[in-house]
């Protein structure tokens, strides 16, 4: 709601006509790129990254990886201790 507030206001200054409105037209869309990104990055990436790492560690992914790595590490163990 934030993000919607701020694009909303900033939208006649970034398609401002006039005396000096260029670099003022400029700041605002660049505003305008940052807070959409924000938007997305908090409401969409985010949460599907979650869900996807949920996904793969429901299939025991992470599970037999962390079980490879302690199998490799006692066999190293194993080999510099004989």
């Amino acid at each position: 709601m934030t993000t919607f507030a701020i694009i909303g206001g900033l939208i006649p200054t970034a398609i401002g006509i006039g005396a000096g409105s260029a670099q003022r037209s400029a700041i605002a869309v660049t505003i305008i790129g940052g807070q959409s990104l924000c938007l997305l990055l908090t409401l969409v990436v985010t949460p599907v990254a979650y869900s996807i790492f949920a996904g793969l560690e429901e299939k025991h992914f992470f599970t037999t990886a962390k079980a490879r790595l302690a199998r490799t590490k006692l066999a190293v163990t194993r080999m510099f201790t004989l």
